[in-house]
């Protein structure tokens, strides 16, 4: 496989890469990114279920960047997190949870038709066929020491588009094929059309277990907190961002055209009273 792995500063907009965050919220962010690793840490994952490893990375992305947003499961997703604060919102970041311990259906930044990610196809699928949902930003396979991250618009181009995909994929959630077991979709519908692509997926990966979070330069921990930000993730505005008033600027024009209207107003009541 040729390895499209992708820095992070690379996955970032040219207007995001621009920003620059306040030291303080970097310092907070890494803080809160070590405590969810710490957590990790400290869990029995061998003998654990995935949903020990989910309750540290939601709160984690709870207590950063997504407090205002819904963060649960959702039908068979580990981990959906909502553009709203509630579940009637859309789904914008799919996560799929795996033990550290469980290598074997892990990625690897050389092979990542591995089940995670057939899981995460299946997921997808789902979530943009069958729900109509097009708001998907980004989908990530985690297992709360490595992290990889997946532009949603590459899967729609790259699987979506697929023609043959999707039919496949209609036969099975219609039980047109021997099984409606997901095995079959993993083994013999998600591998083959992974591997078409594998080679044309960019990705960006990080692996906190080789480096711990202080030990990166602030440069770097500057990208992965924009990384992991609801700016990149969920597409938000901020505050560079050219199509964005400031909202202090944006106050103060209200006012001045406020007193302007209140001033010819007046100036044509006086007119009247004149004649």
């Amino acid at each position: 496989m040729k390895t499209n792995l992708l820095e992070p500063h690379k996955a970032l907009s040219p207007a995001y890469k621009k920003f620059n965050p306040q030291s303080f919220d970097i310092q907070q962010f890494a803080e809160k990114l070590q405590d969810c690793i710490t957590a990790i840490n400290l869990v029995d994952t061998k003998n654990e279920s995935e949903e020990h490893l989910k309750s540290p990375i939601r709160k984690f992305l709870n207590s950063t960047f997504y407090k205002d947003n819904e963060i649960n499961t959702k039908d068979h997703i580990d981990l959906a997190v909502y553009f709203g604060n509630d579940a009637n919102s859309d789904v914008g970041i799919i996560i799929e949870a795996k033990k550290p311990s469980n290598k074997s259906e892990f990625p690897s930044v050389t092979n990542l038709n591995k089940k995670a990610f057939q899981e995460i196809l299946l997921y997808y699928l789902r979530e943009r066929v069958d729900n109509k949902n097009n708001n998907i930003k980004h989908l990530i396979i985690t297992n709360g020491f490595e992290w990889f991250f997946f532009k949603a618009s590459d899967f729609y181009n790259l699987f979506y588009k697929d023609h043959f995909l999707l039919k496949e994929y209609g036969q099975f959630r219609d039980g047109l094929k021997d099984t409606s077991k997901n095995e079959l979709f993993y083994n013999e519908i998600a591998t083959k059309y992974i591997e078409k692509v594998e080679d044309q997926l960019t990705f960006v990966h990080l692996d906190f277990r080789k480096k711990q979070v202080s030990d990166f330069k602030e440069k770097d921990l500057v990208n992965i907190y924009k990384l992991f930000s609801d700016v990149h993730l969920l597409g938000k505005g901020f505050g560079n961002d050219s199509n964005q008033l400031n909202k202090a600027f944006y106050n103060e024009l209200l006012h001045i055209i406020g007193v302007r209207r209140n001033q010819r107003k007046w100036k044509e009541s006086n007119q009247k009273k004149s004649l």
